[in-house]
C-alpha cells in the first residue's frame, strides 16, 4: 500500500512524522505530500516540510494547483496575503474556516497520485483534537474522524472503474492529541521548534500574532518556556 503524508512543516505535521518515524519505514513506499495552493506561507512551509524530509529520510512530492486561491481570495484574504487574522472569541473558529480545504486537498492529491496498478492508497493528515465544552472532536467538520470515513467512501467510489476497484484509507496519526499535548511531545521527543513553520505569514520569521503562532507560544508559556 502506498501511503502519502499531507504534510505541511507545521507543529502537528513534524510530530505526526516523528512518531511514524518509529513505527514505519519512510524509505518504502512513503512520501510527504505539500501541496502549494498559494498561500503566504507557502514557500516558508515547503523549507520546513525539505528540513523534515532529510532529517527522516522521506521523499517528497509537491503539489503546485492554483484554483482555491481563485475561489477563496475574496473571502479569505488573509491565507493568501499572510494578513494577521485577530479572533475576539477563541471559541469562535469560523474566521479561520477555510471552505473545503481538506476536500480539496485530498481530492487534489488523490487525482495527482492516482496509479492504477496500486489499488489501495492511505492518506494521512495531522489534524488534532480540541477541547471542546460540548465533548466535540473538532470545531471544523473536515478534521475529524466522521469525515475522514465519508471521503474514504466517496474517493473509493470516485476513483473506481468496473474493473479496477480503488480502495483509500484516511487518518490522523495525532488525532487523539490536544495541542497543548503536542507541544509536551515536542519536548518529550527532542523535536526542535524553531525549525517547524506554523504561522499564516510569510517569514522570514514567525509573526507572532496570527492563531498558530499565539497557540504555540501560548502552549509554550504554560509551560514555562
Amino acid at each position: 500500500m502506498k501511503t502519502y503524508f499531507l504534510f505541511s512543516g507545521g507543529l502537528d505535521s513534524v510530530v505526526a512524522l516523528d512518531i511514524l518515524s518509529k513505527t514505519e519505514n519512510l524509505h518504502r513506499d512513503f512520501a510527504l505530500v505539500f501541496v502549494d495552493y498559494k498561500q503566504a506561507a507557502a514557500e516558508m512551509e515547503y523549507k520546513s516540510v525539505l528540513h523534515w524530509a532529510q532529517k527522516y529520510g522521506a521523499r517528497t512530492i509537491r503539489l503546485d494547483v492554483r484554483d482555491y486561491e481563485h475561489l477563496l481570495i475574496a473571502t479569505n484574504p488573509w491565507i493568501f496575503k499572510g494578513n494577521v487574522v485577530r479572533v475576539d472569541d477563541p471559541s469562535n473558529k469560523d474566521a479561520l474556516f477555510l471552505p473545503g480545504r481538506n476536500i480539496y486537498l485530498l481530492s487534489i492529491a488523490a487525482v495527482a497520485l492516482y496509479n492504477n496498478r496500486e489499488p489501495n492508497t492511505r492518506f494521512l493528515l495531522a489534524t488534532h483534537r480540541e477541547d471542546l465544552p460540548d465533548g466535540g472532536y473538532n470545531t471544523h467538520g473536515d478534521c475529524c474522524p466522521d469525515f475522514f470515513r465519508a471521503m474514504e467512501a466517496s474517493l473509493s467510489l470516485g476513483m473506481s472503474t468496473p474493473t479496477r476497484p480503488m480502495r483509500y484509507e484516511i487518518t490522523s496519526v495525532v488525532k487523539d492529541y490536544t495541542k497543548a499535548e503536542l507541544i509536551d511531545l515536542c519536548a518529550e521527543r527532542d523535536i526542535d521548534i524553531s525549525k517547524v513553520w506554523s504561522c499564516y505569514g510569510a517569514g522570514p520569521e514567525p509573526c507572532g500574532e496570527c492563531q498558530h503562532c499565539l497557540e504555540i507560544n501560548a502552549a509554550l508559556g504554560r509551560k514555562g518556556l
